[in-house]
C-alpha cells in the first residue's frame, strides 16, 4: 500500500479521533497497520511535529500542597470552628456534661462545686435549676 501524505485537519467535522474506526484513522494518517510508516515519512513527521512525549512539569513542593488544602471555604470554616470552639467555653461544658453522665451519684455535688467556682455557664445553670 502506498503511503499518502498526512493531512493536518481534523479527521471529520464534529468527530474526534476517538470516534473513528481503525481503518478511518489509518486512511487519514496515510499508512497501513501491517506496514507502518516508511522511515523517511517518520523522520519528516518527527521534524514537523516533534517527539511524541508528555512535557515535564516540576514537582509541586509539599508545603505548597499543604497550603493548597486551605483554599476551600468549607475547610477554612472548619478550621475556624476548631480553633474557636475550645475558646468559647463550650468545650468545658461538654467535658463537665460527660463527667456528670459517668458519675450520676455525684451529679448534684459536682454541679454545686462548678457553680461555686464560676465555671458553670448560664445555660448549664438554668438546666441545673430546672433539674433541681
Amino acid at each position: 500500500m502506498a503511503a499518502r501524505a498526512m493531512t493536518t485537519s481534523s479527521p471529520a467535522p464534529g468527530r474526534g479521533w476517538h470516534a473513528l474506526g481503525v481503518a478511518e484513522v489509518l486512511a487519514h494518517l496515510g499508512t497501513a497497520a501491517s506496514v507502518g510508516l516508511a522511515p523517511e515519512e517518520a523522520r519528516r513527521r518527527l521534524h514537523r511535529v516533534g517527539p511524541n512525549r508528555i512535557a515535564d512539569h516540576p514537582e509541586t513542593p509539599l508545603w505548597r500542597l499543604l497550603l493548597g488544602q486551605f483554599r476551600s471555604v468549607v475547610v477554612l470554616l472548619l478550621l475556624a470552628v476548631t480553633v474557636s470552639y475550645p475558646a468559647s467555653g463550650a468545650f468545658v461544658g461538654l467535658t463537665q456534661a460527660t463527667m456528670i453522665g459517668r458519675y450520676p451519684a455525684r451529679e448534684s455535688e459536682m454541679m454545686a462545686r462548678w457553680t461555686a467556682a464560676g465555671t458553670l455557664g448560664n445555660s448549664d445553670r438554668m438546666a441545673a435549676g430546672a433539674a433541681a
